[in-house]
């Protein structure tokens, strides 16, 4: 009777060996494989100063709204987790709508940027950008407003203003 019982029990041992075999092969695969393609959506950078980038976005609809949206990145984290991949990309789906999106996206600081403190960057490099993607010279109104978008941190943009409200 135990001779029967080992008998059927060798198929679904060799199954399992198959199975994990297979898994391996594909983890080998996808440690071989090039890294994906993050941040597709088409931009120009328009202004760099120090740590800081600003990207404009093309458009990919005809009709876009006249207040520009500018997205402000964390200084710890990177515009491409907005912009993964097409289809599943916050950009993407943005301009889509008719959003036209800006974003101010951060760099490491180099050596000489180690005294800069928060403070720093919410009231001077993004006051300034908030006036660059007002005027940049692709906008078609003479609105000077703009809206803004504290991805990941909004309370620090909060805390910083002038008034700290």
């Amino acid at each position: 009777m135990n001779a029967i019982a080992d008998a059927l029990a060798l198929p679904d041992i060799g199954a399992e060996i198959e199975r994990a075999i297979q898994r391996n092969l594909k983890g080998l695969e996808f440690l071989t494989s090039a890294a994906p393609a993050m941040g597709q959506t088409a931009r120009d950078e328009i202004h760099r100063r120090g740590t800081l980038s600003l990207y404009h976005y093309r458009p990919l609809v005809d009709e876009i709204y006249r207040v520009p949206l500018l997205i402000v990145m964390a200084t710890t984290n990177r515009g491409y987790i907005l912009d993964l991949a097409p289809g599943q990309s916050m950009v993407e789906h943005l301009l889509l709508k008719g959003y036209d999106v800006y974003m101010v996206d951060w760099n490491a600081p180099r050596p000489q940027e180690k005294q800069l403190r928060i403070e720093d960057y919410v009231l001077d490099f993004i006051p300034i950008r908030c006036g660059a993607c007002r005027s940049a010279p692709e906008r078609k109104t003479s609105r000077s407003s703009a809206t803004a978008w504290a991805a990941c941190s909004p309370r620090c943009m909060r805390r910083c203003t002038p008034t700290g409200r």
